[in-house]
């Protein structure tokens, strides 16, 4: 487990949540609550994480206690702090600030990578059940017209009517499908 070098503190006090989980957490996910207790945290201080001497224990900058927090601050600087509207936190270093700008847009270019990447397999789905479609009514036609072929006819007529029957069908089916796809994609629109 890597040593957490930066953290977000909210109104709860909480001091255990990495810098970069609560940026993701908080500007993707939308969710505005303490990791640790799920106390509601309108918006949160990003600051260095610190130790002390003789004890070990572990300390916080003072700042975060004496920032008063508005979340409707604009994007940037906000008097020492640097404020990261997405995720409405404050970062007391402009560094942190600029990786989580950085983060949050990449975070946000992969979600609309998965949305299309979501729609080509809508499509390709869409392929397959035509394909499938249209294979059933061929071989519903072939079917149909399968008692005609079982009259006892020459060979090659049998074939052809068998064929010629599936054909029809398929071709039906096509015209149906796009006929139905069209009305779809229109209904769409509006």
């Amino acid at each position: 487990m890597e040593r957490l070098r930066w953290v977000a503190v909210g109104p709860c006090g909480h001091r255990e949540v990495c810098s970069k989980c609560t940026v993701r957490i908080r500007s993707v996910d939308g969710n505005r609550l303490c990791c640790i207790c799920r106390t509601p945290c309108p918006a949160v201080v990003v600051t260095r994480r610190t130790r002390t001497g003789g004890d070990g224990k572990l300390v916080y900058n003072d700042k975060v206690s004496s920032l008063t927090l508005a979340a409707d601050d604009d994007e940037g600087p906000v008097g020492n702090y640097w404020y990261h509207k997405a995720s409405a936190a404050y970062f007391d270093d402009e560094r942190q600030y600029s990786e989580a700008q950085r983060a949050c847009s990449d975070l946000q270019r992969a979600e609309v990578g998965d949305e299309q990447d979501e729609d080509a397999d809508d499509e390709g789905s869409s392929v397959g059940l035509f394909i499938v479609y249209v294979a059933i009514c061929f071989a519903g036609g072939v079917m149909f017209s399968s008692g005609y072929a079982a009259g006892g006819h020459h060979w090659s007529l049998n074939l052809a009517v068998l064929l010629g029957s599936g054909f029809g069908f398929a071709a039906m089916a096509c015209i149906f499908w796009f006929l139905l796809d069209r009305l779809h994609r229109d209904r769409g629109r509006h």
